[in-house]
């Protein structure tokens, strides 16, 4: 898009300045200054002060501006395990859920298999007593 180089470069400048506070406290700082040239300050010492200044804040800028870029990284990164862990602990609820079933499951058949050992139990019975009473 045409134009779009012109905007970069006010965003540049405009990081370069600052925001209009720090402008202010440029500002102070330049009115400052004049009271240095007061107490025996230099236009050169006052304008080398601010040169290494600028450089400072524009050294501090470009870590500020590679913290932020490791810090996305880790929060996305933390966003990924916490899904991760989400989706492990759903999975585990399930598994505890058809654990729960199946365990249930297996008493009922225990239940049944109890009953049925009872009513084998009880044919033999009967069928004994049928037996001993032919041969009787």
């Amino acid at each position: 898009p045409e134009g779009g180089g012109e905007d970069d470069e006010e965003q540049t400048d405009d990081d370069e300045l600052g925001s209009s506070s720090q402008r202010d406290v440029l500002g102070s700082a330049l009115s400052d200054s004049e009271e240095g040239d007061r107490c025996g300050d230099s236009d050169d010492e006052v304008g080398a002060e601010a040169t290494v200044a600028a450089e400072e804040r524009r050294a501090l800028l470009a870590t500020n501006r590679a913290l932020h870029s490791r810090l996305a990284r880790y929060l996305q990164m933390v966003r990924k395990g916490a899904e991760v862990a989400a989706v492990n602990i759903k999975s585990v609820v399930d598994l505890e859920a058809r654990y729960s079933r199946c365990l249930g499951q297996v008493g009922e058949l225990r239940d049944g298999l109890l009953q049925l050992r009872a009513m084998q139990e009880r044919a033999a019975s009967e069928a004994r007593h049928r037996l001993a009473d032919k041969e009787a």
